[in-house]
């Protein structure tokens, strides 16, 4: 079995937090400026990946040289990196990964800060990296156009629109809310 491991200090992982990560709301783009490339899935299995998204993740992060990423809660009060759980992982397999006790938002990334996806609690994820790791991404789970729309359409229903997004998908995907 590929480990799963807690981690106690968080000081490492808060850098690598930090170069990959500029908010940590799924609600709009989460990333530093120099993550160039980003997609949606939807929907998620609660804050967790679905199978075909997270063997998508874990390819392209294989394919891009990690040995493994981090988890980390950051869904809570105050400090994440203080108040939440965070765990080091060896690419478990899915079945492993879904035991994780994950209730909040969440976040898997890269400890070298070459990707990140920070999953809401909203049932999306929001995946960022460099163009050739969601390259790899789209070619493992070809659905993120078909996610993205089913997004829109699920928001639009949601709250009642009927000609516009809510301004957050707008934001990210600004002409694919275009009627």
């Amino acid at each position: 079995m590929a480990k799963i491991e807690p981690i106690q200090d968080t000081s490492g992982i808060r850098r690598s937090w930090e170069k990959i990560f500029k908010s940590n709301d799924p609600f709009c783009i989460p990333f530093q400026p120099k993550v160039n490339a980003y997609q949606i899935f939807f929907p998620t299995v609660g804050v967790q990946l679905t199978e075909s998204q997270y063997e998508a993740v874990t390819m392209a992060a294989r394919l891009s040289g990690d040995h493994g990423f981090v988890i980390s809660e950051v869904e809570v009060e105050g400090d994440f990196f203080k108040q939440g759980k965070h765990w080091w992982c060896e690419f478990p397999k899915y079945e492993d990964y879904l035991e994780l006790p994950l209730y909040v938002e969440n976040a898997l990334y890269s400890i070298h800060s070459h990707w990140g996806v920070l999953i809401s609690h909203e049932n999306h994820a929001v995946v960022g990296g460099s163009e050739p790791f969601i390259a790899i991404v789209l070619k493992m789970y070809p659905n993120c156009q078909s996610d993205i729309i089913q997004l829109i359409n699920y928001w639009m229903e949601l709250l009642g629109y009927q000609e516009r997004c809510p301004k957050w998908i707008t934001n990210m995907f600004g002409g694919l809310c275009e009627k």
